[in-house]
């Protein structure tokens, strides 16, 4: 669950699993990487375009910058 002022998101396990993977220092294609050897059934494409919407969309809400 990401807590931001006055809200929450839930996460689903992808969510949560990208979260942990953004630390600042890590690329979208590291992330991708990390997730890829998590979720290891999932295409690499797929789940670069989850990460990317994934991102997109917590952006939009003012929690990424």
């Amino acid at each position: 669950m990401l807590l931001f002022p006055e809200a929450a998101l839930l996460l689903n396990e992808t969510g949560a699993a990208i979260v942990r993977l953004c630390d600042g220092a890590r690329s979208l294609d590291q992330i991708v990487d990390g997730l890829a050897e998590k979720f290891r059934s999932v295409d690499r494409d797929t789940l670069r375009l989850e990460v990317e919407r994934f991102l997109e969309l917590i952006r939009a809400r003012g929690l990424l910058q």
